[in-house]
């Protein structure tokens, strides 16, 4: 899991955070300090741009010609996911993600009683 945290905006809590590293789909995870509830849940993730590329090559030294291909890793991704409470809140969260060795992202989520959370990790 990689480490982050949400911050409650209606009260400045901050709630640890975790999201899996994942190739999709991941778990979620977190945790109010202020009543101990915590909270799992999962998400589902789209990258955007990268690909693959074909083209051909001629080299008039030879006189030949050679197909070659290429790879771009996708530099961007976005989520959403839920968080489900052991005491009753459920969250929505949305997110941005830098792909990477160590993914980075940020984010935004609101909760069934009305609060919004800024996330980040």
């Amino acid at each position: 899991m990689l480490q982050g945290r949400m911050d409650r905006l209606e009260d400045g809590a901050m709630l640890p955070f975790g999201i899996e590293t994942s190739y999709g789909t991941g778990k979620l995870e977190a945790t109010d300090p202020a009543n101990g509830e915590s909270f799992a849940g999962d998400y589902q993730g789209t990258y955007l741009g990268g690909g693959m590329a074909q083209g051909t090559v001629f080299n008039p030294a030879l006189m030949q010609t050679s197909t070659v291909q290429m790879w771009q890793a996708p530099d961007a991704a976005t989520a959403t996911g839920v968080l489900r409470g052991n005491k009753g809140t459920v969250m929505h969260v949305e997110l941005n993600i830098r792909p990477g060795l160590r993914p980075t992202g940020t984010g935004r989520g609101l909760d069934n009683k009305g609060r919004h959370y800024s996330v980040r990790f």
